[in-house]
């Protein structure tokens, strides 16, 4: 995982998403120093502040850099820290929705204020796990670090399409088919049994051929096939 991506998704989660005009210390605008906890950063330079010199001074203050951990389980650990550890210390029955909002992993149960716990509120900023999640499953990052597929897996192939089949028998090998590519490090689809566009590129990384009847090149050769 490359340190690039990681305030994005700071970003979002503190609802900063929408403009790269803020700092990522805590969305003060780059038009000047931060007046907000912690105040007066970045201490070098002069406003306005370019978003990647204020990203740069946010992490370096943290001292996160090329020598952290930024492996899938890392990053997770950075991003919790970077919001506070109250969820664990306080509240360990309720998984930090600064991650897990908007999984199955998630709730309710959510500090409304400073020091103000509710077990009924509930977040409605989606969790940065699940948002690397999505960003995986849309090919737009890699974590090298997830573990190499059982060496007894077999594919389970089925027929390209954008849609789920009608047939249970069809989804389900569709589904265990998608849990299979998943089992590779660095693939990352939807278990959704719809064995399309996603599935049949994860595929054609691990086997070298597209899902059969997929329009976009070649598939796995029929028996007999010279």
């Amino acid at each position: 995982m490359e340190l690039c991506y990681t305030p994005t998704i700071r970003i979002n989660c503190k609802c900063y998403f929408v403009t790269r005009t803020k700092h990522l210390h805590n969305g003060d605008p780059l038009t000047r120093r931060t007046i907000h906890i912690p105040k007066g950063r970045p201490k070098k330079g002069s406003p306005p502040f370019a978003w990647e010199e204020s990203a740069e001074d946010a992490l370096t203050m943290r001292g996160l850099g090329a020598q952290t951990d930024w492996s899938l389980a890392g990053t997770l650990y950075q991003l919790e820290g970077y919001n506070g550890w109250g969820y664990r210390l306080y509240h360990s029955h309720v998984l930090s929705p600064y991650l897990w909002s908007f999984s199955n992993h998630y709730t309710s149960g959510k500090y409304t204020a400073d020091g103000t716990w509710s077990d009924v509120a509930v977040s409605r900023q989606c969790g940065a796990a699940v948002l690397l999640r999505r960003m995986a499953e849309a090919n737009l990052i890699d974590f090298s670090d997830q573990p190499a597929r059982r060496p007894d897996a077999e594919p389970m192939i089925v027929t390209y399409a954008m849609t789920r089949s009608q047939d249970p028998a069809i989804a389900l090998r569709a589904e265990e088919l998608q849990r299979w590519l998943n089992t590779y490090p660095g693939i990352f689809v939807m278990v959704d049994g719809v064995p399309g566009k996603r599935t049949s590129e994860a595929y054609k990384k691990v086997t070298g051929y597209y899902l059969p009847g997929d329009p976009r090149g070649q598939s796995i050769p029929k028996p007999f096939e010279a």
